[in-house]
């Protein structure tokens, strides 16, 4: 009995090692997603977004001064100089509004908060309010990273919970933001070709950006009426 529990403890402790050490490298397949966002030969111009769904929470290292730190560093400057932004929808119950559980809330960027309501709202405005009384008390490191890079997390737990007229709802609120993110914003580009496996393909790197005057006028008439 001893000789079995003592074996089950080394495999309790290797295994959580070796989980440690992913998390530390990054050498699993969500990495690989990065990557190959990084690396997809997008045509000069194009408005470029990378979503993704993820049933667990990509936790934070527990060492003070780590590689997943620097590898997240890193990837905001790749991830900016590309013109990339990154959404991600993640399944978490900790979103609070001072001290409150919230089921309404459709995600979240830096500066907002968005609820299923908002689907009515054009352009979509969202709430500041909650945003600033808003309080995450489980770190999910790819959701930083989503409003690090300008997109926004979204909370599927919510979803899931929600009510058949609340489910088209939250799909709407999610497509809008996302679409008037990416059609807010002229980029300008200064662009290169370069040889990927004998195949030539452009790479480009952002130079400026600014909002667009007609989306910037129409969300100051909205503010204003």
């Amino acid at each position: 009995m001893f000789a079995g529990g003592q074996e089950r403890y080394i495999e309790k402790k290797v295994k959580y090692l070796e989980q440690r050490l992913d998390l530390e490298l990054g050498t699993f397949k969500l990495t690989d997603a990065y990557e190959e966002a990084i690396n997809y030969p997008f045509r000069p111009g194009a408005v470029k977004a990378v979503v993704s769904v993820l049933a667990t929470p990509y936790k934070k290292s527990p060492l003070p001064i780590s590689l997943q730190q620097l590898r997240i560093i890193i990837g905001q400057k790749v991830y900016r100089d590309l013109g990339l932004t990154y959404y991600h929808v993640y399944f978490t119950n900790d979103i609070q509004v001072s001290g409150k559980a919230q089921k309404s809330i459709v995600g979240y960027d830096i500066d907002r908060v968005y609820v299923f309501g908002d689907n009515k709202k054009k352009p979509l405005s969202g709430n500041t309010e909650l945003r600033n009384n808003m309080v995450l008390p489980t770190v999910d490191m790819c959701a930083n990273f989503a409003i690090a890079s300008g997109g926004a997390a979204f909370n599927s737990s919510n979803l899931v919970d929600a009510k058949p007229n609340q489910k088209r709802q939250f799909s709407q609120v999610t497509a809008r933001k996302i679409v008037e993110d990416l059609t807010s914003v002229e980029i300008e580009q200064d662009c290169v070709c370069n040889q990927f496996h004998g195949i030539k393909q452009p790479r480009c790197k952002i130079v400026g950006r600014k909002e667009k005057e007609q989306l910037a006028r129409h969300t100051k008439e909205g503010v204003k009426g």
